[in-house]
Parts: structure tokens; sequence; C-alpha cells
């Protein structure tokens, strides 16, 4: 609350340039599950982690996936 709009757009805008926007398919929806299940993360975080691979690594500072393979941790 508070925020100018003008703000919140730049800030918007910066973060759709710096992000991948993917399509949730069957096949990470399931795999999402799997790992909410095995790795013990919350189903959103999971279903994020699902897309990270050795050629595209998640570049996150969510200390939920720190140490974690695949993760490039940022602080």
């Amino acid at each position: 609350k508070g925020i100018p709009e003008k703000t919140i757009q730049k800030q918007l805008s910066l973060i759709k340039s710096m992000s991948l926007v993917v399509d949730l398919d069957f096949e990470h929806a399931e795999a999402g599950g799997k790992l909410a299940e095995t790795r013990q993360l919350h189903f959103a975080d999971a279903l994020i982690y699902s897309f990270a691979d050795k050629d595209q690594p998640l570049l996150t500072g969510d200390r939920h996936f720190q140490g974690r393979d695949f993760v490039k941790f940022i602080k």
C-alpha cells in the first residue's frame, strides 16, 4: 500500500525482463508433486524446481532451495 503505480510497474517490468515464464504441463505437474513429497518442498516450490536442470539451473535467493542440485543460490 502506498507505493506509486509508476514504481510498481517499473519493478514488475524489471522482474519480467529477468525471468523465464514457462508453460505448466502435466509432466512437470506430476514431477512437482513427487518432488514436494520426496524433497520436503511446498508444492509451489516443487513446481518451480521441476523445471531446473544442469542446463537451466534455478537462480534464486529462496532459502528453501539452498544447497539443492541445479540451483544457483544468490544472497
